[in-house]
């Protein structure tokens, strides 16, 4: 971290009534932030950035002092602090065996509990896209929960969803799977918008590793949907190759 950012964690902590210490305690951090916030101390994962500001009461691009910034993109540090976390959390899944998180996941959808399915497809999406080392096959059993997005030029205008899951965020919101619904809502944005958009694509299907966004607010106004609505969500980015060497980007999202 950078010691304008520890600093202005510090002046938040003591804002909120909180010392390191105490605040440790209540995000229940193995490294405490007294370690944390010090120059070439250990970086907080995603998680624990999250916890911080949820008891901070501010939002996460207060908190890491990119309230300035589009949120439909993340800066470099935000990106490596989120990669770490994916990749920790794919150990941590890997090392717990892939057989019983989807036997879990099975026993859920049996029952017809749709958190407990939600708890595991994150996890579950990272875990095949690693085993799959990239590659768009043997998806049959998750492709229904993202959408799929031809991975654009740097200079194109606008991105292009080709194919929408039935249970991806965007097809729930719009009550349809169909993929020119989204590629609607997105001609709906500032060209600024469309722009980040693009470059936020182009930067995933270039990148060869999970990127997570941070927050994200959308604006879903009519005749998309009955009433206008507002959606929160993380995006999760996954870049991939279909065997024809076409490059994609799967687009995960979730609310926050």
């Amino acid at each position: 971290m950078s010691p304008e950012l520890i600093s202005h964690w510090q002046n938040l902590i003591h804002a909120a009534g909180f010392t390191t210490t105490s605040l440790s305690e209540q995000v229940a951090t193995r490294t405490t932030l007294g370690k944390i916030l010090k120059e070439n101390g250990p970086k907080p994962n995603i998680e624990l950035i999250m916890k911080v500001a949820d008891q901070l009461g501010v939002s996460l691009d207060y908190l890491m002092m990119r309230e300035n910034r589009i949120s439909v993109s993340s800066d470099l540090n935000y990106r490596k602090a989120v990669n770490k976390s994916a990749e920790r959390i794919l150990d941590d899944v890997m090392a717990a065996a892939h057989i019983r998180l989807r036997s879990t996941i099975e026993r859920g959808l049996q029952s017809g509990d749709p958190n407990l399915e939600a708890n595991y497809i994150l996890p579950t999406l990272l875990g095949w896209w690693h085993q799959q080392n990239g590659l768009l096959t043997q998806a049959d059993q998750l492709q229904e929960h993202f959408d799929l997005v031809r991975a654009p030029n740097p200079d194109d205008a606008t991105v292009e969803v080709i194919r929408m899951g039935q249970e991806s965020l965007a097809a729930q919101k719009l009550k349809t799977n169909c993929p020119d619904a989204l590629n609607q809502l997105v001609q709906t944005f500032t060209p600024d918008a469309r722009a980040e958009i693009v470059r936020s694509y182009y930067s995933a299907s270039q990148s060869r590793q999970p990127v997570l966004s941070a927050p994200i607010r959308v604006s879903i106004p009519k005749p998309l949907v009955d009433n206008p609505i507002e959606v929160d969500f993380f995006r999760l980015q996954l870049p991939v190759q279909a065997g024809t060497g076409e490059r994609f980007v799967i687009n995960y999202s979730f609310t926050v």
